[in-house]
């Protein structure tokens, strides 16, 4: 459903590079050698095998491999913060045995370090979902995160995690792909409709599918 475009809150606005310097989910260029045989080790100390480091990294938001079909610590576009998820849930699997993951340099565990991570995460995606709503109240419902939390936890039924209610009930993982979730569909509309957020930046993949969209309306 498309509606006007409502004139923007000013409390939506900062300027671009504050939002830039906000950012700490942006792709780097992989994970380096050390990461990646911290997560083989700690994989190791949780028990898991292949297929259960596939869906550890899928749980945590890593990306898929189109070639391979499935998650893989060599893919280019993995970050930091999957890595720190991913080792927080390997640490906890490693308790369960018995066993321990090395933790970080800076605190006393990666569990430490995440969970630093769970408030600033809860209130980013109700930062986006309001903003979705009150610029664009005809496309987006009063039970936008709801529907999104729904959604993307809805399959979490696995031995990691299970389907949630609200962000409360989300683990560090869920509120990273809630969030990334949010960017994507809110991002395309604004997008299509010409729309800047002041909430988060829409990723350049969406914006590149907005701009095939037009050229290819365009050619018709």
């Amino acid at each position: 459903m498309s509606g006007s475009a409502a004139t923007p809150s000013r409390s939506w606005h900062g300027s671009s590079k504050s939002r830039r310097s906000r950012s700490s989910s942006r792709p780097v260029s992989g994970w380096s050698d050390a990461q990646r045989f911290s997560v083989y080790t700690a994989c190791k100390q949780a028990g898991w095998n292949s297929e259960q480091r596939h869906l550890a990294m899928k749980h945590v938001g890593c990306p898929v491999d189109s070639k391979l079909g499935r998650c893989t610590t060599k893919h280019a576009r993995l970050t930091n913060t999957q890595f720190e998820l991913l080792m927080e849930l390997a640490e906890a699997c490693a308790a369960q045995r018995g066993t321990a993951v090395k933790p970080p340099r800076e605190v006393r565990s990666w569990r430490e370090l995440v969970g630093k991570q769970g408030l600033p995460l809860m209130r980013k995606a109700e930062t986006i979902a309001r903003e979705a709503h009150e610029r664009q109240p005809k496309v987006f419902g009063p039970k936008l995160l709801d529907g999104m939390i729904e959604r993307v936890t809805m399959h979490d039924l696995g031995e990691f995690a299970a389907p949630a209610c609200s962000l409360q009930e989300c683990d560090a993982g869920q509120l990273r792909r809630v969030v990334e979730a949010l960017k994507q569909y809110v991002g395309r509309e604004f997008a299509r409709r010409g729309l800047t957020p002041g909430s988060f930046e829409i990723p350049p993949s969406v914006l590149a599918r907005v701009k095939r969209e037009r050229e290819a309306a365009t050619r018709k």
